[in-house]
């Protein structure tokens, strides 16, 4: 699922698993939008094999000292990250998944004097078991 051109990226990686006889199909979805995250499942669970797990990579950058950020640029980065982890962990909690992914940043170490709300954003999700009913050996960020 890719939120932005969704035919435009990953080209490559698409080209080798065809090629391997894989069966891929690329949607476009918001993740911060529960209803695309739900229609998505639906598409998938009506024409395709039963979902194996979950990678939730989704990141938006808004990058600003702190002092100028405002709640809307700061919720920017937030939502992708903390509201399309929830929901997709709300979608697919009736699946039986072998992972649940989130990806995250070394920012959260190093920290990022414009990124105050990308940093945020990835440490809600360094321990996503404390909200998710995910087993925790499925899980990981």
């Amino acid at each position: 699922m890719n939120y932005r051109n969704p035919e435009k990226q990953g080209q490559l990686w698409r080209d080798e698993l065809l090629g391997q006889g894989a069966n891929i199909v690329i949607e476009a979805a918001d993740v911060t939008k529960k209803h695309h995250i739900t229609e998505l499942r639906d598409r998938i669970v009506s024409s395709m094999p039963p979902v194996g797990g979950i990678a939730n990579g989704a990141m938006v950058l808004d990058d600003k000292m702190f002092l100028d950020m405002t709640f809307e640029s700061f919720q920017t980065a937030m939502k992708p990250k903390v509201d399309g982890s929830i929901y997709l962990e709300q979608v697919f909690s009736g699946d039986d998944l072998e992972f649940f992914l989130f990806f995250s940043s070394i920012s959260v170490m190093t920290g990022q004097r414009t990124q105050a709300n990308y940093v945020a954003a990835n440490n809600v999700r360094l321990k996503p078991v404390t909200y998710f009913r995910i087993p925790v050996a499925n899980c990981s960020s």
